[in-house]
């Protein structure tokens, strides 16, 4: 009787389930009561630290790569500048999925988010250079900016978008050109 209740409490040990390790249950793959072969796949389950899986189109695969700083932004009514968390890219992975490259994040904080939750990342996916100019070394007239060169003469400048730096020029600057400040115009 000792020889078959230790083959029963055997058997029943052999069948336990035990987790590789403790975390957050993602995915349960089989149903109560299935027959789950050795090796197979029972529950998905995130561990230690938790990452953000992020998918962009393949357009951006050449400029992300492994220890790139990343943005990522606020969550829900958050204001996007208010919430942002800096991160860095921890693998990039090979194969395209669904036309998207796929890349893992690490950021300090993320065990609060939902798994699936859509939120604002911001990464690099290109460099230009760019002629950035104070605004003091612009100035309009008749609709059209002008730039004030060191030897007197001035031409009109096509501006973009305006950053910490200055203004940028788009076209009517080339680069070695001095400036002057411009004065007031009449």
């Amino acid at each position: 009787m000792t020889a078959e209740r230790d083959l029963v409490i055997e058997e029943q040990a052999e069948g336990a389930v035990v987790a590789p390790a403790a975390g957050r249950v993602l995915k349960v793959r089989v149903t109560d009561g299935a027959v789950v072969l050795p090796g197979e796949t029972v529950a998905l389950i995130a561990a230690e630290a938790y990452i953000l899986r992020l998918r962009i189109p393949e357009r951006h695969a050449r400029f992300i790569g492994a220890g790139d700083e990343v943005l990522v932004g606020g969550r829900g009514l958050e204001t996007p500048r208010r919430g942002r968390k800096k991160g860095r890219v921890r693998q990039v992975y090979p194969e395209l999925e669904q036309g998207r490259v796929v890349a893992d994040i690490d950021v300090a904080g993320l065990g609060d988010f939902f798994v699936g939750e859509r939120i604002p990342v911001y990464l690099a996916t290109g460099k230009r250079r760019v002629i950035t100019v104070p605004p003091a070394f612009l100035s309009q007239r008749h609709g059209l900016t002008y730039a004030r060169l060191k030897d007197g003469t001035e031409v009109v400048v096509q501006t973009g978008s305006t950053g910490d730096d200055g203004i940028e020029v788009l076209s009517g600057l080339m680069a070695g050109d001095v400036l002057s400040l411009s004065e007031a115009a009449p």
